[in-house]
């Protein structure tokens, strides 16, 4: 199983390594991610570059950046709202284990030839829209005035009610993983 593995060059090994500490390292720097959360970061882009393919730590810049920008948003008001979880907007660890697990698992599976480079690439993206649509209509739409249960859209519910939705979330959702599958695409 291990000679049929699909690697880049040494060249390619060392940009990545390079890329994913910077990203690591300034999402620390920036309060962006705890330092555990760094950790596990570096980790998922040098496993996804490494063994998928190095374009990919594009989307994962994206993901994080966007992200970040979103739980950033409003925050004062998320605060007064009781609503924001994260301390001034830093993700740990958990946070990102739970976004960015799938990532690294697709780019191992293709790397280990069980998954074609179209397959991988499709998983890949599909993962990564779908973490960011999730943290776009939380972060997003906690800020709706009046959002619904999921259940029944007659009954308004308080701000990051669990099963609460809104336009503005449903928004937020829909255009990140629209932005994240148009960069894969390109």
């Amino acid at each position: 199983m291990i000679e049929g593995l699909v690697l880049p060059n040494t060249l390619t090994i060392i940009f990545i390594i390079g890329v994913s500490f910077s990203l690591a390292f300034y999402a620390n720097h920036s309060k962006v991610l705890d330092r555990g959360g760094s950790v596990l970061a570096f980790l998922i882009c040098f496993i996804s570059g490494v063994f998928g393919h190095w374009s990919w730590l594009l989307i994962l810049l994206l993901f994080v950046g966007s992200s970040f920008l979103a739980t950033r948003f409003a925050i004062v008001y998320k605060k007064a709202l009781g609503v924001e979880k994260s301390d001034e907007g830093t993700r740990g660890g958990s946070n990102v284990i739970s976004n960015g697990i799938i990532p690294p698992l697709i780019a191992l599976s293709y790397s280990f030839g069980l998954l074609t480079p179209e397959q991988a690439l499709v998983a890949f993206t599909t993962s990564m829209a779908a973490a960011s649509a999730d943290t776009m209509a939380s972060e997003i739409g906690v800020l709706s005035p009046s959002p619904v249960m999921i259940t029944n859209p007659r009954k308004v519910v308080a701000p990051g009610v669990d099963g609460g939705i809104s336009f503005e979330g449903l928004t937020a959702s829909f255009l990140s993983a629209v932005s994240i599958s148009m960069l894969s695409y390109a």
